[in-house]
């Protein structure tokens, strides 16, 4: 019965689309019933997604034949390496090591931005009316501090002379960085307007062209408008009716469970400190150690958050570090970004790697201007 309803699940993932591959033979079955561990358990078919939507399908039909078949289930698995059982399971394996190989990068769109900044200003010989930055979260405020002093860098390279630079921040709500205490936020908002960053707070953007932003209802004129406002939840939670909240995040038990066996993290996660990073690698830890430990048949433990150290840059030499209830400002919060990034090299990088690439770019200081460069140009 098992062996005719998988055969039956796999000609549902073709009639809905799945362009992956579909494996259920005994050679394949019998290879993913070890990972690094000592267990062993035989899989009922093995799968190979080859885009995101192929995974949608996949938990849309488990999710669907879920009554009817409670013991079907999905074990993602990458290389096996896992100790403890996690990358095996007696019903569905899918491997991403097939085809989930390549790493989008943003480094293209970062260009693009650098290169409209640079070729504005050759062009007109003067920078923007205004540069608008909408949201006011961490990124927002670390792109909008940057750019005062790069612009001024910009023009002194290529003797444009001294301009007035105009960089305004654009916030729905109240207050900077809402979900992080007052006091913090407000010393942030100092720092930014005391190096020409305006705070446009309560403000509700109405509408955009190529030439003027439309906010509340005042009119800016501005040809460079950023975006950092928010993280929209993929289409899929609301076409399977998940639960949102108010605030845009998917509601879940004290097990980051959205529904049975259907875990939330990262920025989708209704968590305290959801948005960040460590949030989501913190998140992803608790799930995998209760996706072992429910499918070994232990409870499972409820979901902690972790209080992640937040650290803010605002300009050179200016970070703002929140640890706990500790706060560091100025100088020695700059020097504890630069300490975390260390951290943060060594947990991809051997240390001595870390160690040249953190003295990289603490030290850096850009000595031409790198669309110049990259057009082999010079000044």
């Amino acid at each position: 019965v098992k062996m005719r309803f998988m055969e039956n699940f796999i000609k549902a993932l073709k009639q809905n689309g799945f362009k992956g591959e579909a494996d259920d033979s005994l050679e394949t079955k019998e290879f993913y019933s070890h990972d690094a561990s000592l267990f062993e358990i035989m899989p009922s078919v093995v799968v190979f997604p080859r885009e995101a939507h192929d995974v949608e399908i996949l938990v849309q039909l488990v999710r669907d034949n879920k009554n009817q078949n409670p013991e079907l289930s999905l074990t993602a698995r990458s290389a096996g390496t896992d100790m403890a059982g996690g990358a095996i399971n007696d019903s569905i394996i899918v491997d991403f090591n097939r085809h989930f190989r390549d790493i989008k990068s943003i480094s293209a769109e970062a260009m693009k931005f650098n290169r409209h900044l640079h070729d504005y200003l050759i062009a007109n010989h003067q920078p923007d009316d205004h540069y608008v930055v909408i949201g006011a979260g961490p990124t927002g405020i670390e792109l909008a501090a940057e750019l005062p002093e790069y612009l001024r860098y910009l023009m002194k390279i290529h003797h444009l002379g001294r301009h007035a630079i105009k960089v305004e921040i654009i916030e729905a709500l109240n207050q900077l960085l809402p979900r992080l205490p007052k006091p913090y936020a407000q010393r942030i908002s100092k720092k930014l307007i005391s190096i020409g960053v305006s705070l446009k707070l309560n403000s509700k953007v109405i509408s955009q062209n190529d030439s003027e932003i439309t906010v509340n209802d005042q009119t800016i004129k501005s040809k460079t408008v950023v975006w950092t406002a928010g993280v929209a939840n993929h289409p899929f939670y609301k076409a399977n009716n998940f639960l949102i909240t108010q605030h845009g995040k998917i509601a879940c038990d004290i097990f980051l469970q959205a529904e049975d066996n259907i875990f939330i993290a990262g920025d989708n996660a209704n968590t305290p400190f959801s948005g960040l990073a460590q949030t989501a690698l913190h998140d992803g830890q608790s799930i995998a150690e209760n996706i072992v430990r429910n499918h070994f048949g232990y409870q499972m433990k409820a979901y902690k958050p972790k209080n992640i150290i937040t650290v803010i840059p605002v300009g050179p030499k200016f970070s703002a570090v929140l640890w706990g209830k500790k706060k560091f400002y100025g100088f020695y919060g700059s020097v504890m970004r630069h300490l975390a990034d260390i951290d943060g090299y060594m947990n991809v990088l051997p240390w001595y790697s870390a160690l040249a690439l953190w003295l990289k770019y603490f030290h850096r200081r850009p000595q031409t201007c790198p669309i110049c460069q990259s057009t082999n140009g010079q000044n």
